[in-house]
C-alpha cells in the first residue's frame, strides 16, 4: 500500500510538473498576439461582427489562468451607426486553473478599464445588443437533467471585481431620446453565492431631453442564492444629486436607505426611508408581485413641501404648461396602497392630516376615500382618473365642512387676498379633461352648492350702491365711497352649474344686516370674470320713503349690475331701469289727482263694458 501511494504521489507530481513545464514553454515560446486573426475570424463567423484587438494580448497559466488584453472593439451590426457597439481599454482576468477543472468559478480578479457601450434602437425598432450566435451542425448542446444540475451545484468565488472609468450611451432613434452614463466605477470583493459581499457603484448620467444632470452613489451588501432564486440587497445606501435650471434652487439631493429582497414570486423593499433635501422624509414599505405585476405600498410622510414656481413667471414664459399627471407611469400601473401625509405645503397652500387609499389598474386610478384637515375645517372626497389616453379625464366628488374659504381660495389662487371670505360648507361634483391646470379649468363641468356664513365680499358694497340710488331719487349729491368697499353678510347661499369652465348661478341669496340680495349670473373661471345681475332690498330705514317706494315699485329690490374681473369688478345700479321706474312713479303720482274726476266722467259718458275696459287700461298705465 505504501509503495502504491508513493507511486501515485510521484505520478501526480510528475503530471503537475509537466503542466507547469508546458505552461512555461507555452508562455516563453508562443506569442498569444499571433492568434488575433483567428480570434477575429471566429467572432465574425459566430456573430457577424468585427472584433478588433489593437493592443497586446498576454497570458499566464499558473498559479492562475490569466488573460490581459488592451484596446478591444466590437462593431455594430449593419443598419446601425458606424461606431463600436462595445470597446474596452483594458481587460484583466485571472481564474483559478484547478477550479476550472472542477467546473467552478474561482477568480483572483475580473477588471475592466475604460469600458464603453453604445446601445441603439434604430428606426425600425431593432436593437444592437441582441447578438445571434451562428448555429452549426456539430454544435448541439444537450439539456442538463435535474439530477445532473443537483449533482453539480453552482460555486463562485471572485476575490475582486472592478469596472473603472467606464460609460454607456443609449440612443432611441425612433424618438431621438438619448441617455448618457459616464465616469462609471464599480467594485466588489469576495463575490460568491450564499454569503453577503459588499458592492459600490458610482456614475453620472444625463439626457438630451433636459438640462438635468444626475450623480449616483450606491453602496450595500448583496447576497445571491441562484439555486433557490433568492436575492437580498441589504444596508442599501443610495445618494443622488440632481442639478439643472428647472429644479428648485437648481439642485436636489436624495438619500435612500432600505433593504431589498427578491424571489420567484415577490420583490420587497422594506423598511424604506427616503429623504429629500434633508427636510422631506418618506418611510414605509413597497412590494411587487412579479407574477401579476401588482404593486402594494404603505407610505408615511411627516411633511411634504412642494417647490413653488419662479417669482413672476407666467405660463407664456414656458414652452408648454406643466404636466400634472405622470401618464407613462399610470397607463401600466397596477397598484394598491395607502398614503399618509401629516402636512402638505404647496406654495401658499397648506393641508394637514391627509389620508387616502390608492387603487390603480392599467390607467384607471382611484383615490378613495380622501380625508384631510384644512383651514379650520375638514375635507372628504374621492377622485377617479382615467389615464389610458393622452387626454386623461378626472371625476371628483368632494365636500368641505366649516372651512375658512377666503384663506383657502387665496392660497389656491394667485391673489394675496381672495374677494370672498366666510365659513363655508361646499359640495362639488365635477369632471374635467387634460393634464395641466389650464386644461382642467377650460374643461371643467359639473355642479356645486354652498352655504357660507359670517363672511364678506370685497370690492362690492351693496349698502353704498343703495345709498347712491337713494340720493339719485332724492336728487342729492352722490355719497362718497367707503374705504372698506365690501359687503359683510350673515349668510350666502347658492349653487352653480358648470360647463366648459363657465359657472352659471340663478339662486344666489345673501342676507346682511341692512339688506337682502337675490341674484343670478355667471362666473368665467378661465378669465376670472363676473357677469351678475342682483336685486338688492334695503331692510333698514336709512333709504327714505321715496327710495322704498321705487324699491317696491320694482318688485321689492333695486337692480345692480356687476361685471368685469372678480378681484376688481365694476358695480353700477341699473340706472335705466331705475329711471323708468322713477318716471312712472312720478307720472302716477301726478295723475292720481285726476283719477276720481276721470272715473266719474267715464261712468257718466261711457257706461257699460267700454267704460270699464278703458278705466282698467288707464289704471294699468300708471302702475
Amino acid at each position: 500500500m505504501t509503495r502504491l501511494m508513493k507511486i501515485s504521489a510521484l505520478t501526480i507530481g510528475a503530471l503537475i510538473l509537466l503542466v507547469i513545464l508546458s505552461a512555461v514553454i507555452l508562455m516563453t515560446f508562443v506569442n498569444p498576439n499571433r492568434f488575433k486573426p483567428q480570434l477575429s475570424q471566429y467572432v465574425k463567423t459566430q456573430t457577424g461582427r468585427e472584433l478588433r484587438i489593437d493592443g497586446d494580448i498576454s497570458w499566464t497559466f499558473f498559479p492562475h489562468l490569466g488573460l490581459k488584453v488592451t484596446d478591444v472593439q466590437l462593431s455594430n451590426p449593419k443598419d446601425f451607426p458606424n461606431q463600436p457597439f462595445a470597446q474596452v481599454n483594458e481587460a484583466d482576468v485571472k481564474l483559478s486553473f484547478l477550479s476550472l477543472l472542477k467546473k467552478q468559478i474561482v477568480a483572483k480578479q475580473l477588471v475592466l478599464k475604460g469600458l464603453q457601450l453604445n446601445l441603439v434602437k434604430n428606426k425600425t425598432g431593432a436593437v444592437n445588443w441582441q447578438i445571434a450566435l451562428a448555429q452549426t451542425a456539430t454544435h448541439n448542446p444537450q439539456p442538463v437533467s435535474a439530477g445532473q444540475a443537483a449533482a453539480a451545484p453552482l460555486y463562485m468565488n471572485i476575490a475582486k471585481i472592478g469596472i473603472e472609468n467606464s460609460g454607456m450611451n443609449y440612443w432611441d432613434q425612433q424618438t431621438d431620446k438619448q441617455f448618457m452614463i459616464k465616469h462609471l466605477n464599480f467594485n466588489s470583493k469576495e463575490v460568491g453565492f450564499n454569503h453577503p459581499f459588499p458592492v459600490h457603484l458610482k456614475f453620472q448620467a444625463n439626457s438630451n431631453q433636459d438640462d438635468i444632470k444626475a450623480e449616483f452613489n450606491l453602496t450595500g451588501k448583496l447576497k445571491l442564492n441562484p439555486e433557490q432564486q433568492n436575492y437580498q440587497f441589504t444596508s442599501v445606501d443610495l445618494k443622488v444629486d440632481l442639478q439643472g435650471n428647472k429644479l428648485p434652487n437648481h439642485k436636489i439631493h436624495i438619500d435612500l436607505n432600505t433593504a431589498i429582497a427578491m424571489d420567484e414570486q415577490n420583490l420587497r423593499i422594506k423598511p424604506l426611508k427616503l429623504v429629500l433635501d434633508k427636510q422631506t422624509t418618506l418611510s414605509g414599505e413597497l412590494a411587487k408581485n412579479l407574477k401579476n405585476q401588482l404593486v402594494t405600498f404603505n407610505f408615511i410622510i411627516p411633511e411634504l413641501i412642494l417647490p413653488a414656481g419662479k417669482p413672476g413667471q407666467t405660463q407664456s414664459e414656458s414652452s408648454a404648461p406643466a404636466a400634472l399627471l405622470p401618464l407613462v407611469l399610470l397607463k401600466d400601473l397596477k397598484a394598491n396602497g395607502s398614503l399618509v401625509i401629516d402636512k402638505l405645503v404647496a406654495d401658499r397652500f397648506t393641508i394637514n392630516a391627509i389620508k387616502t387609499n390608492l387603487n390603480a389598474n392599467n390607467g384607471i386610478v382611484q383615490l378613495a376615500p380622501i380625508q384631510a384637515a384644512l383651514y379650520q375645517g375638514n375635507y372628504q372626497g374621492q377622485i377617479s382618473i382615467d389615464a389610458r389616453t393622452n387626454n386623461p379625464s378626472l371625476v371628483m366628488q368632494q365636500s368641505l365642512k366649516k372651512v375658512q374659504l377666503g384663506e383657502l381660495l387665496a392660497a389656491l389662487g394667485k391673489q394675496t387676498k381672495f374677494p370672498l371670505s366666510g365659513v363655508g360648507d361646499v359640495t362639488l361634483q365635477l369632471t374635467t379633461l387634460g393634464n395641466d391646470l389650464d386644461a382642467w379649468i377650460r374643461n371643467l363641468a359639473g355642479n356645486t352648492s354652498f352655504v357660507i356664513s359670517n363672511g364678506s365680499i370685497e370690492n362690492i358694497d351693496v349698502e353704498y350702491q343703495l345709498q347712491r340710488v337713494r340720493n339719485f331719487i332724492n336728487k342729492n349729491e352722490q355719497p362718497k365711497q367707503q374705504s372698506s368697499n365690501q359687503t359683510r353678510f350673515d349668510s350666502l347661499t347658492g349653487s352653480f352649474q358648470i360647463n366648459r369652465g363657465i359657472a352659471n348661478n340663478n339662486d344666489l341669496a345673501l342676507q346682511a344686516k341692512t339688506a337682502t340680495v337675490k341674484g343670478q349670473g355667471s362666473i368665467d373661471l378661465i378669465n376670472q370674470t363676473l357677469n351678475y345681475r342682483i336685486q338688492a332690498s334695503a331692510t333698514s330705514q336709512n333709504l327714505g320713503s321715496d327710495a322704498y317706494k321705487i324699491q317696491d315699485y320694482l318688485g321689492g329690490g333695486l337692480p345692480i349690475v356687476i361685471s368685469g374681473k372678480w378681484d376688481n369688478p365694476k358695480v353700477e345700479p341699473d340706472w335705466n331701469v331705475i329711471s323708468r321706474a322713477i318716471a312712472k312713479a312720478l307720472l302716477k303720482q301726478q295723475m292720481s289727482k285726476y283719477t276720481d274726476t276721470l272715473d266719474e266722467q267715464l261712468e257718466k259718458h261711457l257706461n257699460g263694458d267700454t267704460g270699464k275696459k278703458l278705466k282698467q287700461a288707464l289704471d294699468g298705465l300708471f302702475k
